[in-house]
């Protein structure tokens, strides 16, 4: 149960993320907090979340917490509620 739940906050983690930094794009895109940073095109965003949802990363190597695929995620809690 500890591991799912591990898995589960680290993709609700992964998708609060995105959000936040979609809505501080948005906030630059429109000239809103932030408009001094670099402007970013949809096309780029999206790139930057299809990387972030589908690539393997190391978040804290003392905690021993990764970022996996949303995909990997979602068959791993499907294995582990199938026992």
């Amino acid at each position: 149960m500890k591991k799912h739940f591990k898995i589960t906050v680290l993709t609700a983690s992964a998708i609060l993320l995105l959000l936040s930094g979609c809505r501080s794009d948005s906030a630059q895109q429109t000239g809103g907090a932030g408009a001094a940073d670099k402007k970013i095109s949809i096309k780029e965003l999206r790139e930057r979340e299809q990387k972030v949802l589908t690539s393997y990363a190391l978040i804290d190597a003392k905690k021993g917490t990764y970022r996996i695929p949303v995909s990997k995620a979602m068959e791993l809690i499907a294995a582990e509620a199938a026992k």
